[in-house]
């Protein structure tokens, strides 16, 4: 069974674990929120990249600091609670590369690995919280700016006036201070009332758009992260030049589609758009994992799309990496409504010209 080396190269070999121990650090700093984020959302494709770039060695040792920061953050709950979440994924690319898996097949590997993980998680946290997770999580929250005093009610207070955060009618002008200038008792606990009711509201919508669409996102960065690490690992040796040294073969990205008939098959989860609307909650649930499942797909196809015009049009790299990141960040519906348009009419014209009814396809 093919095995990735031990070191591949001494020179990834040292960045990565920097960069690594880097966000580490950061953990017992103001920035502990920003590095928290990388931590979730980018961690699993960077251990992906280290391993097909610096080896194995450096991989796990940044693993290792993965783990550092779990505990920083939340303690022996978070280093198993960080296991559970990178294992899973960690070990499904050694699996992938060992048996060269080809690609999308890989990248749904990869989704269904991070997906299983974060089930396991949510599942975990609601028994142990009594099904009441998202308001222990406020509850914990709101304790948290008790606890800070003054510098608690200073974050109150702007939030307030930044119109992020509502207070009751009840208190209006002065009436929400003490003497001494900070908020009183009945201001305070009522702001802290509207943040955990905005925290559970946001949580409700987050974790499940987190479970499947971003597991999504980070399965296929995964997949293609790591080929080109390795492509790029290889580059210059003569059995890359044969083309037989590639554990992961990822095409560009340019080449991306969905087959002839999956495109039905995916564009029934868009019936989410409609059961998000229904009163009941569980239906609800249901419904925005199906659309999010349905927009990362078509999303990831439209990236696609922009990635070929550009690439026709002789745009440089770094543009066609810009263009499709500031439209995930601006107007994130183009990209899925663009990769519907493509796999409708075929506009790249990458599926043979013998399928019949081609214009029917989702």
């Amino acid at each position: 069974m093919r095995q990735i080396p031990w070191l591949r190269s001494g020179k990834a070999a040292f960045v990565f674990p920097i960069i690594f121990a880097l966000f580490l650090g950061l953990c017992f700093t103001p920035l502990v929120t920003y590095s928290a984020m990388a931590l979730y959302f980018l961690a699993v494709p960077a251990l992906c990249m280290a391993l097909f770039l610096a080896g194995r060695l450096p991989a796990y040792g940044c693993f290792v600091l993965c783990l550092g920061m779990f505990y920083a953050l939340l303690g022996l709950d978070g280093v198993c609670a960080g296991c559970v979440y990178l294992l899973p994924a960690f070990l499904t690319m050694h699996v992938l590369s060992a048996k060269r898996v080809p690609f999308p097949l890989s990248a749904i590997c990869m989704t269904a690995a991070l997906v299983l993980s974060q089930v396991a998680i949510y599942v975990f946290l609601q028994a142990r919280f009594e099904h009441n997770a998202y308001r222990a999580l406020a509850e914990a929250a709101a304790q948290a700016f008790r606890a800070e005093g003054e510098l608690g009610d200073a974050a109150l207070i702007m939030l307030n006036r930044a119109g992020l955060l509502p207070i009751s009618s009840d208190f209006e002008g002065s009436t929400a201070l003490n003497p001494l200038g900070g908020l009183s008792d009945a201001a305070r606990e009522d702001l802290l009332g509207s943040l955990q009711a905005y925290i559970i509201a946001y949580l409700s919508v987050f974790v499940p758009s987190m479970i499947s669409g971003m597991s999504i996102y980070e399965g296929a960065l995964s997949v293609y992260g790591a080929a080109r690490c390795e492509e790029a690992a290889l580059r210059g040796q003569d059995p890359f030049q044969k083309g037989d040294s590639l554990s992961l073969q990822v095409p560009p990205v340019r080449t991306w589609h969905l087959p002839r008939g999956w495109g039905w098959k995916i564009g029934v989860f868009a019936v989410g758009f409609l059961l998000v609307r229904l009163e009941n909650q569980t239906v609800q649930l249901l419904g925005r994992v199906l659309m999010e499942v349905f927009t990362a797909v078509f999303t990831l196809q439209g990236i696609a799309l922009v990635n070929d015009v550009q690439a026709k049009r002789g745009h440089r790299k770094w543009a066609r990496i810009l263009a499709p990141a500031l439209l995930l960040l601006i107007a994130p519906s183009a990209l899925w409504i663009l990769g519907c348009a493509d796999q409708i009419m075929d506009i790249r014209g990458l599926r043979s010209a013998g399928d019949a009814d081609e214009n029917k396809e989702l």
